[in-house]
């Protein structure tokens, strides 16, 4: 997916698709009919067939409601997503590429009556380091799993580093078995629903106000001295949308889960995710439709229940229940109804650069067939919807226009590289930062190239270390996610500039910390800029990470999972609560499926 601005050197540009998976021959062109739910009459349509929609769908689908999903693009899985080089020789995650919180994956498998095992989905912890953090000094650390191991190397830095690391991982510990169970797996509709906390009375002797709500770097001088140690348990703050200079410290808890749960990975890449969530939420019933895009979703003429879609075939289907699993900043667009839109859990498969990306798999272009059991009426032969609420479509712009002032995680350009000679010195997960004195700057997302450090802040994953079948023998599949200012922050400048530069930049710093000369090792390349990630996966201002997660963005401040006004409308997915997140995602699932079944009055497993 080059971006349309990419000015990649001829020698690099290739064109990348994404792999075809073993599923797609059994959706090609499958007959779209919504039947009544053998459990209540309810009919539910998921829209997008991102992992929180399948989770979500399989989930309704096991208490016994009729559940469709209904997916634009070719594949399911929204961002969770593998691609191949055209010669078939290197494979990469092109979104999540590194597995956290394990056992909420095995939960979420276990809700749809299955499990990882079963689905022959094998996970690896990443070892013998998390991470390698390199500095922009060219002095480079391991996040090592062995707390003993880790803290000799922190001696080796810092004089009294080691008894720092105790305390840190301590705090970040608390702040993981308190924040998970507590605000994270918890659905707060309201202020009340706080009431609840009372279990957390045991953490109050040792819990520390600015513990969870100081700056997460300023905590950190408490335990480390040397600003490359603060930075090398900080840069977690990168997948939420923050900086360490501006996230609130309970955000070591993804240090704490690292340090203690492990970083672990799925072998045959995280397409084997997205494959497994789809083969078990078709188990519990759920029906998917490939190259459904949604145009509208329908209300009655007051606005004030769902009751079907509109799609882009000019067709309508009726529903009781929609849970819309495209990014909820821009979901809100479907009610005002679109001549086309970006719906689902992703977008269209075309590309800023014409480069082809659709799998072989998938609708046949025509739409979904229609059979004359579907309770969906005559279909227009416009592809915009009729018969919308006037009152539902000045809704839905007041909450998109809402949703378009909050605050978005930075956009990512993605450079992955097939490289056919091994890069020695590089672990499976690695983060390049900064010089300490150049932190503050790293952190701020460039517009232009000129702001962009020497050495910026950047994370590369090399899956070939625990799963050598991700690259040839002797060569490494590199993928570099390199944070940048999202389009909300562009003001109107474009990403080609950048992406060079942004290349120019990772390359020197491989150099510099001794890598050798990788630039001229490559052989296939794709780019995907924001302006890729807003267009193939919906995601508003192309923020790759959507929503942040501010102190005003958290928990009960996070846009709910259940709209107030209308009725039957619910959402799942990064931007609305808990987080983003592969992780956290699954969670949601489970909390958007427990809140439409307790609206339904139906009990839950």
């Amino acid at each position: 997916m080059q971006s349309a601005n990419s000015t990649c050197k001829p020698r690099l540009q290739e064109t990348l698709s994404w792999r075809r998976p073993r599923h797609a021959h059994r959706l090609r062109g499958a007959r779209l009919v919504i039947h009544a739910a053998a459990a209540n009459g309810q009919k539910v349509i998921v829209i997008g067939a991102g992992a929180g929609g399948l989770a979500t769908a399989g989930r309704l689908a096991r208490q016994g409601l009729d559940v469709w999903v209904l997916e634009k693009n070719s594949e399911v899985g929204g961002r969770v997503q593998s691609a191949t080089s055209p010669d078939g020789r290197y494979r990469f995650d092109t979104g999540p590429s590194l597995l956290l919180f394990p056992d909420k994956y095995r939960e979420a498998f276990e809700a749809l009556g299955t499990s990882l095992e079963e689905q022959g989905i094998q996970i690896d912890r990443v070892a013998p380091a998390a991470y390698r953090v390199w500095f922009g000094d060219g002095t480079h650390l391991d996040l090592l799993n062995d707390e003993a191991a880790m803290v000799q190397q922190l001696e080796s830095v810092e004089q009294g580093a080691g008894d720092g690391f105790r305390r840190f991982l301590k705090m970040a510990r608390m702040h993981l078995n308190m924040g998970v169970p507590y605000f994270i797996d918890r659905d707060f509709t309201e202020l009340a629903d706080a009431k609840g906390l009372q279990d957390l009375l045991p953490f109050l002797p040792e819990l520390n106000v600015l513990d969870l709500l100081g700056p997460h770097d300023w905590r950190l001088k408490q335990f480390f001295r040397d600003p490359r140690l603060r930075a090398m348990f900080t840069f977690q703050d990168l997948y939420v949308g923050l900086t360490p200079y501006s996230a609130p410290a309970v955000f070591g808890l993804l240090a704490g889960t690292e340090l203690t749960d492990g970083v672990w990975y799925p072998r045959g890449g995280f397409q084997q995710i997205r494959d497994g969530l789809l083969r078990a939420a078709q188990a519990c019933g759920v029906q998917v439709q490939l190259g459904a895009e949604v145009a509208a979703i329908l209300t009655d003429p007051g606005g004030s229940r769902v009751t079907g879609m509109a799609l882009a075939d000019g067709s309508r289907l009726e529903a009781d229940i929609v849970v819309c699993n495209r990014d909820l900043a821009s979901a809100y667009q479907l009610l005002e109804g679109l001549e086309s839109t970006n719906g689902g859990s992703s977008n269209s498969s075309s590309t800023s650069s014409g480069s082809s990306l659709a799998s072989s798999g998938g609708s046949n272009g025509s739409g979904p067939e229609r059979s004359s059991s579907a309770p969906s009426s005559s279909a227009p032969s416009s592809s915009a919807p009729a018969a919308l609420s006037p009152s539902a479509a000045a809704y839905g712009r007041q909450q998109h226009d809402r949703l378009g002032r909050l605050k978005y995680s930075a956009g990512v350009i993605a450079y992955n590289w097939g490289v056919k000679q091994r890069v020695e010195g590089l672990r499976h997960h690695n983060v390049f930062l900064s010089e300490p004195e150049q932190a503050q700057r790293a952190w701020r997302p460039a517009t232009r190239p000129e702001e962009l450090c020497r050495h910026p802040n950047f994370y590369v994953h090399v899956p070939n270390r625990t799963d050598p079948a991700a690259a040839p023998e002797g060569g490494d599949s590199i993928m570099v996610l390199l944070p940048v200012a999202c389009q909300q922050q562009m003001g109107g400048s474009d990403y080609a500039a950048l992406v060079e530069a942004g290349r120019q930049r990772i390359l020197q710093s491989f150099a510099d910390a001794g890598l050798g000369d990788v630039g001229s090792s490559i052989e296939h390349e794709l780019v995907i800029a924001p302006p890729d990630w807003e267009r193939q996966y919906g995601l508003r201002h192309g923020a790759a990470f959507g929503l942040a997660h501010g102190l005003d963005q958290l928990s009960l401040f996070r846009p709910p999972n259940k709209d107030k006004r209308i009725a039957g409308l619910y959402f799942v997915g990064a931007s609305t609560r808990p987080g983003n997140g592969v992780p956290l995602c699954l969670i949601g699932a489970k909390l958007t499926a427990e809140r439409v079944l307790k609206d339904l009055s139906l009990a839950h497993a």
